[in-house]
C-alpha cells in the first residue's frame, strides 16, 4: 500500500506536468472558432474525468470528430490523449492503451514532436497497470529520451522517478535506488526543489521496504520542508502520511497517529477524497494494532465509504477485508463474513488475484472461529488450489519478464553497437550467449523453487485438512453425547411421572379405603386406621416429589423452552410446562393427576394452547412440539 500510494503520485505528478508543458498551436487550416471549440471540448474532458466518466467520453468523442474535420493535429492527437486518460482512470487499461497508441502513430506522422513525451509517458503508465513491466520500462525510457531531445530536464528527471518505481515493482531495489539518486543529483543540479522532494520521496519509500527507518524518516521531514515553502499541499499530506507509517513502523503510535490526523486534515481541506481514504485506512491500522478494534472498525468503515463513492474497486476490495478483521477480533463473525464475501466478489470482478488469495485464507480461518469446519475446510482447500495455481502463473509470468528484459538489454546493445561502431561481433555473441545460458540457469531455479514452494503447500494443506477434519469428528462426538444426554433426561423426567402418578393411584386407593372404613365397626376399624396409617407415612413426600419433578421439567426442557417463546412470545409459563409433558406423550388424565386438577381442566388448557399455537384440528400437538 505503501509503494501503490507514492507510485500513484509521482505518477499523476508526471501526467500533470506533462499537460502543463503543453503549449497552443494552431494549424493554419483550421478557424480559430473551431479550434477554440476543440480546445474547450478538452478542457471539459479534463475536467469530468473521474466526476463524470461517460460525459468525459461523450466530449472526447466530439473533440477528436470535430478536430479530424477542420484539420486540427495537435487538437486531435489531445483528444486521443485525454480520452485515454478517462479509460486509464476507470481502470479500462486496455481500451486506453488503444488510444495512446493510436496517439503514438499519428504524433510520429504528423511530427509533432512536443507532444511525443506526454504519450510515451502514458504508454508507460499504463503498461506499468498492466504488470508489463519490460515493455513499461522501455516506455519510460523512450520518453526520457524524448524529453532530452526537446531539452526538458525536469521531464527527464520525472521519466527517471517512474523507471525507479518499475525496477522497485520487479524487486530490483538495488537498481530502484541508483535511478532515483542519480534523479535527486540530476534536480539537485538544476536547483529544483519541488522535483527533488518527489525523488526523495519515493527514495525514503524504499528505504521503509527495506527497513531503513531512521533514514526513511529523515528524508521525509526534509520533503515535508520543501512541500511546506513551495505550498504543495497534496506533497505535504503525502509527506505527513509516510512519517505516520514510518512512526508505526518504529512502534511509536503517538507520533504516528499525529502526522496520520495532520495529513487527513489537509486532504479533507483539499476534498483529496482518495488520499482521504488513505489517511483513515491507515489510522484505523494503529488503532487495531494498538487492539481498539472498535475504534479501527470505525476508520476502516470511514475508507471504505470513500472508496464506494468514487468506485475505487481495488482499495474497496483491501478495506472489506480490513472491516472483516475487525468484525473478527469483536466477535461478529456473521458481519465479517459478509465483508469477505463481497471483497471476494469484488477481487473477482476486477481480477486481482492478490487479494482473492488472501479472502479465501480469510473466510477459512474465520470458519473455524465460528466451529463450522466444513465450511473452513472448503474455503482453504479453494484457497490452496488457487494459490498454486497462481504461483505458477506468476513464476510463468516471471520467466516471461525476465525474456523481456533481456530481450530489452540486447536491443540496447544493438544500439550500442551501431552508434559506436566499436563493439566487435564476436563480443556481441558471447554476451548473447551468457544471456541465454544466465535465463537458463534461472528457469531452472525458479522451476526448483516452484516445486518445492508446491510440496510445501500441499503438506501445509494436508496438515490443516487432518486438522478441520479432527475438529469435525470431535464436534460431532460432542452432538451424539449431547444426543444421547438428552434422551436419557427425558426417559428419567417419564419414569419420574409415572412414579408420581403411582404415587396418586396409591392415595386415591387408600381414600377409597377410608371411605369402606366408614361403614365397618370400631374394633375393626381401628386395626384397619393402623395400617393405613402406616401406608400413609410412607408415601407423604407426594408434595416434595411434585416439586422435584416441575424442577426437573424444566431443567430438562431449558433449550426447549428457548425455541417456544422464540416462536411463540405470547406463551404463558403453565402453557410451557403442559407442552413439555405433552411432548412425553403424558394423557390428559395423568397430567391432571400429577397437578392435582380436573382432567376437564387439562383438555381445556390443552383446546387454548393449540389455538395459541395456531394448530388445524387434524395436527397433533405432541408430534408439533417435538418437532420444534
Amino acid at each position: 500500500m505503501r509503494f501503490f500510494v507514492c507510485l500513484f503520485i509521482s505518477l499523476s505528478f508526471f501526467i500533470y506536468s506533462c499537460q502543463n508543458n503543453e503549449k497552443p498551436v494552431f494549424d493554419e487550416n483550421a478557424s480559430q472558432n473551431d479550434t477554440n471549440k476543440v480546445i474547450e471540448l478538452l478542457i471539459l474532458v479534463n475536467n469530468n474525468v473521474i466526476s463524470n466518466p461517460k460525459f468525459a467520453k461523450e466530449k472526447g468523442n466530439e473533440a477528436i470528430t470535430l478536430a479530424q474535420s477542420i484539420g486540427y493535429k495537435k487538437g486531435y492527437v489531445n483528444g486521443l490523449l485525454n480520452l485515454g486518460q478517462v479509460y486509464l482512470k476507470g481502470n479500462e487499461y486496455v481500451m486506453a492503451k488503444r488510444y495512446f497508441m493510436s496517439a503514438l502513430m499519428y504524433l510520429k506522422e504528423n511530427e509533432l514532436i512536443l507532444l511525443e513525451p506526454k504519450c510515451l509517458g502514458s504508454l508507460g503508465i499504463v503498461s506499468e497497470r498492466l504488470c508489463n513491466y519490460p515493455e513499461s520500462i522501455n516506455y519510460y525510457e523512450s520518453c526520457r529520451k524524448a524529453f532530452t531531445k526537446i531539452n526538458d530536464t525536469v521531464g527527464v528527471i520525472k521519466s527517471q522517478i517512474n523507471i525507479g518505481n518499475v525496477y522497485n515493482a520487479l524487486g530490483n531495489t538495488s537498481k530502484a535506488v541508483s535511478v532515483l539518486l542519480e534523479a535527486i543529483r540530476m534536480s539537485e543540479l538544476i536547483n529544483n526543489e519541488n522535483v527533488k522532494g518527489v525523488c526523495l520521496n519515493n527514495l525514503s519509500t524504499l528505504y521503509q521496504e527495506m527497513g531503513k527507518n531512521d533514514e526513511a524518516l529523515k528524508s521525509f521531514f526534509i520533503v515535508s520542508e520543501i512541500t511546506i515553502k513551495s505550498a504543495d499541499s497534496s506533497g505535504l499530506a503525502n509527506a505527513y502520511n509516510n512519517i505516520g507509517i514510518t512512526y508505526q513502523s518504529l512502534k511509536n503510535n503517538d507520533l504516528s497517529l499525529k502526522y496520520y490526523l495532520k495529513s487527513a486534515e489537509i486532504r479533507q481541506v483539499m476534498n483529496d477524497k482518495t488520499g482521504l481514504a488513505i489517511s483513515f485506512n491507515n489510522i484505523g491500522s494503529l488503532r487495531y494494532d494498538a487492539k481498539d478494534y472498535k475504534s479501527a472498525l470505525d476508520y476502516f468503515k470511514k475508507a471504505y465509504e470513500i472508496t464506494e463513492e468514487t468506485q475505487d474497486l481495488l482499495p474497496s476490495s483491501k478495506y472489506l477485508k480490513n472491516i472483516s478483521d475487525a468484525y473478527s477480533k469483536l466477535g461478529k463473525y456473521n458481519e465479517a463474513i459478509d465483508c469477505l464475501n463481497q471483497s471476494l466478489s469484488i477481487a473477482n470482478k476486477i481480477g486481482a488475484s492478490s487479494e482473492k488469495s488472501t479472502t479465501l485464507n480469510a473466510l477459512s480461518e474465520v470458519y473455524i472461529q465460528t466451529n463450522d469446519y466444513e465450511l473452513a475446510y472448503n474455503y482453504f482447500k479453494a484457497y490452496s488450489l488457487y494459490n498454486d495455481s497462481l504461483n505458477v502463473l506468476e513464476n510463468n509470468k516471471a520467466i516471461e519478464e525476465m525474456k523481456g528484459l533481456y530481450e530489452s538489454e540486447k536491443k540496447e546493445q544493438q544500439i550500442t553497437k551501431l552508434e559506436s561502431e566499436k563493439q566487435s561481433a564476436k563480443l556481441t555473441n558471447i554476451l548473447l550467449y551468457g544471456f541465454a545460458v544466465m535465463l537458463v540457469i534461472i528457469g531452472g531455479l525458479i522451476f526448483l523453487w516452484q516445486r518445492n514452494k508446491s510440496i510445501k503447500n500441499r503438506q501445509n494443506a494436508e496438515y490443516r485438512q487432518s486438522l478441520i477434519e479432527e475438529k469435525l469428528t470431535v464436534a460431532k462426538l460432542e452432538q451424539h453425547n449431547l444426543k444421547q444426554e438428552l434422551q436419557y433426561k427425558e426417559k428419567e423426567l417419564v419414569n419420574m411421572a409415572l412414579y408420581i402418578i403411582q404415587k396418586i393411584e396409591f392415595i386415591e386407593l387408600l381414600n377409597n379405603e377410608l371411605k369402606t372404613l366408614q361403614k365397618e365397626s370400631k374394633e375393626e376399624k381401628n386395626e384397619v386406621v393402623n395400617k393405613l396409617s402406616q401406608l400413609i407415612s410412607a408415601n407423604v413426600k407426594l408434595d416434595k416429589e411434585r416439586l422435584d419433578f416441575q424442577l426437573h421439567v424444566e431443567n430438562v426442557n431449558q433449550s426447549f423452552f428457548i425455541k417456544l417463546k422464540e416462536k411463540f412470545p405470547g406463551i404463558t409459563e403453565n402453557e410451557k410446562k403442559l407442552s413439555a409433558l405433552l411432548r412425553i406423550n403424558l394423557s390428559s388424565k395423568d397430567i391432571a393427576s400429577i397437578y392435582n386438577i380436573s382432567p376437564s381442566s387439562v383438555d381445556m388448557n390443552r383446546y387454548r394452547l393449540r389455538k395459541k399455537l395456531n394448530l388445524n384440528s387434524d395436527e397433533n400437538l405432541g408430534e408439533f412440539l417435538n418437532n420444534i
